[in-house]
């Protein structure tokens, strides 16, 4: 029994080491490929929002999911480049950009608004991808008049009545919002997220997106 109590007790920590070594490995990477992205800040009525702006022609607003940032919303119409002007902003939280009041869709519906405003964009094409879902069709239907097409990416689209119940909080445990604790648990995202294993290296720095994840409230939709 004692053998057996020690190779568990072995193959634990041989796991929590090498996750604890590729989540450094990775950790620094992605740290090096944020850094490559020409992205701006600007200070707007509800603080700090960071982008990228790129590209000429018919302007994509495009709105990231949960884990994302200006690096996933630029990325998810990266392919657009040379074709489309793409402005991809990082919401309330994520990645260099601040909360203020309590980060509903609304909310974040105005600061896009407000962001068009200094950028001197009329119109745009809206994307919103996974969660980004939310805040798009917020926008749509608040600023119709600035909208030339919504494009949701595996996103949900909004019931008719707001039901009686539905779940304020949306995303992992709030423990398992770092980087290490993604990693410890990425074996089980397939059973229990239906994610591949490799999201966690997809998702660096997870420390940098937490603020976003946490704030962002995803039933806040055609009912605020």
């Amino acid at each position: 029994m004692k053998k057996v109590i020690i190779i568990i007790l072995s193959i634990i920590a041989l796991y929590l080491v090498v996750q604890g070594i590729r989540c450094h490995l990775d950790l620094r990477k992605a740290k090096e490929k944020l850094s490559s992205y020409d992205k701006v800040e600007t200070d707007l009525s509800y603080g700090k929002l960071t982008y990228i702006d790129e590209g000429e022609g018919e302007v994509i607003l495009s709105v990231h999911g949960i884990f994302g940032g200006y690096d996933q919303a630029y990325e998810n119409v990266k392919s657009r480049f040379g074709k489309n002007r793409i402005i991809a902003p990082s919401r309330f939280g994520y990645l260099g950009s601040t909360v203020k009041e309590e980060g509903t869709s609304k909310e974040q519906a105005k600061a896009f608004n407000e962001l068009l405003d200094t950028l001197k964009i009329d119109k745009v094409f809206v994307l919103g991808a996974s969660a980004g879902g939310t805040p798009a069709i917020r926008f749509a239907l608040d600023y119709p008049d600035r909208v030339k097409g919504l494009i949701l990416f595996c996103s949900a689209m909004p019931v008719h009545e707001k039901p009686e119940k539905y779940l304020k909080y949306q995303a992992p445990p709030k423990p398992f919002l770092s980087n290490y604790a993604m990693y410890l648990i990425s074996p089980l995202m397939p059973i229990v997220m239906g994610m591949s294993a490799s999201t966690a290296k997809d998702i660096m720095p997870v420390a940098e997106r937490k603020k976003g994840v946490i704030s962002f409230k995803a039933y806040c939709l055609v009912w605020e």
